[in-house]
Formats: C-alpha cells, structure tokens, sequence
C-alpha cells in the first residue's frame, strides 16, 4: 500500500473545493506556492496549481535517519514541554505586499498574503504573509539563526542538512516543512519551531525535537487538516 501520509496528502487535495478561500473570513481562493530558491525538497504530489513556482529542488538529497522516519501520532511529550500556544489573530487573505502588523516577529496566525512558501530549506528570509499561510496548511516552519551562538561550523552544516533532509520527507502543500534565516538580528533562540498558533525555542539543534514537534503538529494546520 502506498505510503499513508503521501497517500492521506493526495486525498486532501483531491477532495479540497477550489476558491474556498481560508478560514476565519478569508477571501478568494489559493494560490500556487510563492517563489524564491529553495533547496532540499522533493517535488509535491498533488495537483500542478500547488507546485512550487520557482523553487529548486535538490535530488541530492536522500534522507535515510531520523528525518524520513515515519511520524508519530502525537510529539513526545517531554521535548515539547517548553512549546507555547497564543491565541489566534484570524487568517484572512490580504494583496501581497499589504503591511501586515503582527503581534510577534515571527508570526503564527493572522491576515496573509494569497500565496502559501512551499516547502525547502531557504537562504533568504521569506516573507511573512506567505509563511502564516503556510502555517495555515499545516506548514511547521524552522526559523534558523545564519550565525549560531552555540554550535562550530561543522554543526551548523549538520544541522542546515538535517532541515534539508526533513524538508525533502515532508513537501506536501498541506503538511511542509520550511526553513527560513530568522530575520531577528538577536533572535531569542538559534532555531524556532513554529506551528500554526504555537511555537519552540531550541538553543541548539536538536533533530529528536524537530521530529517530536512535525509528529505533533505537521499536517494539523486549521484549513484542512490532514493528520
């Protein structure tokens, strides 16, 4: 039998009505994956309207660890015991480009832009308006410091790797994961893992963690849950 979580992304999208728009007033429908470079991801299986424009995808990439395991049902508990949840700032879509004040930095609800950021290991910051919509979809996004304070050159390699790696497994539209520099000059943690409405410092680089939190939140974003 195929694969459960891409089989389970492909129903999704089979089963998603066009032009829906978002939740919580949103307007107009989708739009395919906002550009940018991209690397470490595999090719989406659903439809063409959802592939990533723009992006370039590593086939050297092979993940064979931790990062093409299975996910569980639910995170460990203990390693996502520092994980904060805040309160939902609505999901409405505005024009791209529209200034957009969110309550925090790095934001995990609220209005944004038409186009989701597909999935990949990005060496640019992103906008913010096409991540929450990634969010949205069930996106968990890996906000990366491009300088750690607490790791050599080698682990930051290992770490850029291991992102690139998750970021390869899981590329469905609606359960991605996405890399991006924090855009903080001092951000509070090197690495922040981010959910829709929820959010993880981790001071290093941890790859149990990532997995913990994908198996708690990946695919669970509210427009169309698909775990």
């Amino acid at each position: 039998m195929p694969n459960r979580r891409a089989y389970l992304g492909v129903l999704a999208a089979a089963l998603a009505v066009p032009g829906t728009g978002c939740l919580d007033g949103g307007t107009g429908g989708d739009t395919p994956p906002a550009g940018g470079t991209a690397t470490g991801a595999t090719t989406p299986t659903e439809p063409s309207e959802h592939d990533h424009d723009g992006v370039e995808f590593d086939e050297a990439v092979s993940p064979d660890g931790i990062e093409a395991a299975e996910l569980n049902g639910s995170g460990d508990a203990d390693r996502l015991a520092a994980v904060e949840r805040f309160p939902s700032e609505g999901a409405r879509h505005v024009e791209p480009g529209t200034a957009i004040d969110y309550a925090r930095t790095l934001p995990l609800s609220g209005p944004h832009y038409p186009s989701p950021t597909g999935a990949g290991f990005y060496a640019e910051p992103q906008p913010a308006g096409n991540l929450v919509h990634a969010l949205e979809h069930g996106a968990v996004v890996v906000y990366y410091h491009p300088a750690p304070r607490t790791a050599s050159a080698g682990d930051d390699d290992s770490a850029a790797q291991s992102l690139r790696e998750f970021a390869a497994t899981h590329s469905s539209v609606w359960a991605s994961v996405i890399a991006v520099p924090n855009p903080n000059d001092e951000p509070a943690a090197d690495y922040v893992l981010t959910a829709w409405r929820h959010r993880l410092y981790m001071d290093s680089y941890d790859p149990q963690t990532v997995y913990a939190f994908l198996s708690e939140y990946l695919g669970r974003g509210p427009e169309n849950p698909v775990r």
